[in-house]
Order: C-alpha cells, then structure tokens, then sequence
C-alpha cells in the first residue's frame, strides 16, 4: 500500500518519508552535508503489522549541489539551405560550455519543428516542413544543467523547396544546313529532361527535348544564314521546377555545313526522349550508307528508309 524510505546518518540522527505504492522516488530533507547516511526501502501493506524485509542498505552522503554553469554565448553564422520539405542550418560552435544544440523551425502559423545535435555537430536537418512556406530559424546553445542556456541565436529565415538542377555548362553549338547541332555537359541535381531553346532575331524560335541521358541533339528547320541564339535548360519532372538556362550561345546555319534532314533519308523530327535522339541519328546515317553502296554497286535491291 506504501512504501518507506528510512535514512539513518553517522551522527545518529534519522528521517523517514513515505511514498504511495505506485510512487517509486522519494526525496528526504533536513539532513547534514558531509555526513554519510545509510538507506533502506521497504513495501508496506495496509495491515499495521506486515510489512517485507528493508532493501539492502545503500550509503550516500549529502552535499551542497555546484552552482549551475554560467549561460554559453549566443550562436552566430548561422547559415539556412532550403531542402524538399525540409532546411540545413550549420552554425558557429558558441564559448562556454555547451552539452547540446537546439535548431527551432517556425512557420507564419505558429507551426514548428526541432532539433537537437551534440555539442560536436555543427549541422543539422529540419525536416517534416512544408514546401513553399518561410520558415524562421533559431539555434541556441544548451549546458547539463536543464535551467541554463544561451540565448538564441539572430533568426534567419527560409522557405524549404523542391531543388533545381545546376545551370547546364559546356553548350558547344555546330552549324548544319538548315540547322544546329547542340552537346553540352551534364547538369548536377534531379534531371527528367533537357531542352534546347532555338531562336533567331526576328523572335522565331524551335524547341527540342532530350532525355536526362542524351546530351545531344539536332535543331532543325532553321533558315540558313539567319544568327540563332541557343540555350539548354535541366529540366525535373515538376513542370514549375528547372535549372537556370545555360550561357547562351550564338550560330548560323549554313548551306553546305551538313545534313539535318533535307534529303530523302530525314533524321526523325525532334523533341524525342531518352535515347531516341542518338537512335535517329543512328538510323539516318545507315540509310545514307545503303543508298550509297546502292548506287555504286548497280541494282541489288531498293532502300526500306523512310
């Protein structure tokens, strides 16, 4: 029914409390410090005269508790990146001594989100938060002692979003006859697609897409000797979610610079995805072939290309 702590010291001098049977913590008062005591706990019942046999006996000594620590310093250089559904903040290590760091993300609303790193770790992710809302970010400095901690740290705000791909570099622009061939280098980041923006100065312009593995492509339909502005573009399978366009770069095409379709063996027409691109190409290239042994070679058979 109870239960009953007895603590005895050197000196003689003794107090008892008393707990409810589902009250496991006890504290006893009015002790000296420096003293040692011997500690007993025993279950009673709600009869007078049975109770169980008191634990075994622990010994502990009173003493003054050490103040607590002074408060650490105020964080600084805190630094926010948005994140999908989420934000990484790094910061400075505050002075003084600090047990842990407390990351406090808060929307408009009142809505909020922690947490929490090792005095070691500098960095931290708050997820679990809505894309498209500013959120305002604090971090504070904490010590051991539960009461004692820093102030916070100047509030940066941040609002978490979906990532954009990196700008597409390394445009290389190859003038054809009544087109342009475009390569470039791989844009970092989550890629679906690219595409290549064609336009001359009269406002004209001609689009073609790419898979995120082809990093190539044919514009064609382009009038010969007119300047034509290109830019590639990593695009996501967001339709409000791109890279920035790339630099742009400038070419004219030229009669007698190549081949982009005008003869009876066309590449297929652009955008294609994946790796239907190079597979055009590919097939063009074959037909143009077999048409030439053909002609050299006399009769054999006629050509399938289309």
């Amino acid at each position: 029914s109870r239960y009953r702590v007895d603590v005895e010291g050197g000196d003689g001098r003794s107090r008892q409390a008393h707990t409810e049977a589902d009250v496991l913590e006890a504290v006893v008062d009015g002790l000296a410090n420096g003293v040692e005591h011997t500690v007993t706990v025993t279950a009673l019942t709600s009869h007078p005269d049975v109770e169980g046999p008191a634990s075994e006996p622990l010994t502990v000594t009173p003493r003054v508790p050490p103040p607590p620590p002074p408060p650490p310093s105020r964080v600084t250089g805190v630094r926010v990146a948005p994140l999908d559904g989420g934000l990484r903040v790094s910061w400075e290590a505050a002075t003084g001594e600090v047990s842990q760091y407390r990351v406090h993300a808060e929307d408009g609303d009142g809505r909020s989100r922690q947490a929490h790193t090792e005095a070691d770790v500098l960095e931290a992710v708050v997820d679990g938060l809505a894309n498209g809302v500013e959120h305002t970010v604090t971090v504070t400095a904490l010590t051991s002692h539960p009461d004692v901690e820093g102030p916070a740290s100047e509030p940066r705000t941040a609002t978490p979003r979906i990532p954009s791909p990196s700008r597409v570099t390394g445009v290389r622009v190859a003038p054809l006859d009544g087109g342009l061939r475009v390569s470039w280098e791989a844009a970092a980041g989550e890629v679906s697609q690219y595409r290549v923006h064609v336009e001359d100065g009269a406002g004209r312009s001609r689009r073609v897409y790419t898979g995120a593995d082809v990093l190539e492509a044919l514009v064609d339909g382009l009038a010969n000797g007119v300047e034509h502005t290109v830019t590639v573009t990593a695009l996501t399978g967001r339709p409000d979610v791109e890279g920035p366009a790339s630099e742009p770069r400038t070419a004219t095409p030229r009669a007698g610079a190549g081949d982009t379709g005008e003869t009876p063996d066309p590449v297929p027409v652009l955008p294609l995805a994946g790796a239907g691109v190079l597979a055009g190409l590919l097939y063009g290239a074959a037909c143009r072939l077999r048409k030439a042994r053909l002609s050299i070679g006399g009769s054999g058979g006629g050509s399938d290309c289309r």
